[in-house]
Formats: C-alpha cells, structure tokens, sequence
C-alpha cells in the first residue's frame, strides 16, 4: 500500500482519483482548498483516508462553530487568495525527532475563546480603542490629552 496525495479532491477529476486510487487498496490523502464547496461537488461520496484544507476560510468556519452567535461572511470580492499558508515541518522533525504538537486548530480556538471570556472581552472592548490606533488617537484628542499635531 502506498499514501498517495491528490490536489483538488473535492473536484472534478480527483473525487474519481480518490475513489480509484482507494480501490487498488492505496491510503489517500485529499488536499483541496474548497475555494468552490458550496457551489459545486462532484464527489461520489467516496472519501480519502485523510483531508487537509488549504484555505483561511475554514479558519474562519471553525472560529464560527466555538464562539456562540459569530457570524461569518466571506465576500469573495478579492478572489483567490494568493498567499502561501504551506508550513514546512522537515527542519523542527529532523531536530527534535522526539517532539510532537499538542494542539491542532479547534482546541487552539476554544482555549482562545475562553481566555477572551476569562479577560472579560466583549464587542465593544475589541471594537473600541483599545484594538485601534486611530480610535485611540480620536479619544485621545477629543479628551484634549493630545492635539491633532499629536503634542
């Protein structure tokens, strides 16, 4: 048995790939980036062994599913993102062989989440100045503690 990966799993040719490769007996690794998940799906139902997402949109997703009443919007209006979020892990495995990561993305969230909670951060605290230069500039100046030179 060999673990093969295919880019674009959720696509047009890899649902076909995944369902094939699986068949044969191989352990399959399905990475796609779901840019096109709720309009289009192809798949045949037949899943790889393991999925990866590629894609910050399901950050935010999760983010939606731990903190209660978060509304997710995802405009679309910039298209792909062209940014890279590949990690490459080869360095940190061949140093430290022994080292093995104790959290994924969901419990990171939570323990965020809940630290956000235990500092007693609402809407208006992370919406205010205290997140915002230039919120903080305006109170500032409209208390009179700094003009609009900034003396």
């Amino acid at each position: 048995m060999k673990k093969i990966i295919v880019t674009g799993h959720n696509g047009f040719i890899g649902p076909h790939l995944v369902r094939l490769l699986k068949e044969a007996g191989h352990y399959v690794i399905g990475i796609d980036t779901n840019f096109f998940d709720d309009e289009c799906k192809f798949s045949d139902g037949q899943k790889p062994d393991r999925e990866i997402a590629k894609d910050v949109r399901n950050i935010a997703k999760m983010v939606g599913e731990v903190v209660p009443d978060c509304k997710v919007v995802i405009t679309g209006e910039h298209g792909s993102d062209s940014r890279s979020y590949r990690v490459d892990f080869t360095k940190i495995a061949r140093e430290l062989p022994a080292f093995k990561p104790k959290w994924t993305l969901k419990p990171a969230i939570e323990d965020i989440y809940r630290q956000y909670k235990a500092f007693g951060m609402d809407d208006e605290r992370f919406n205010g100045r205290y997140f915002s230069r230039l919120k903080q500039l305006e109170y500032l100046i409209n208390k009179g503690a700094v003009d609009e030179k900034l003396y």
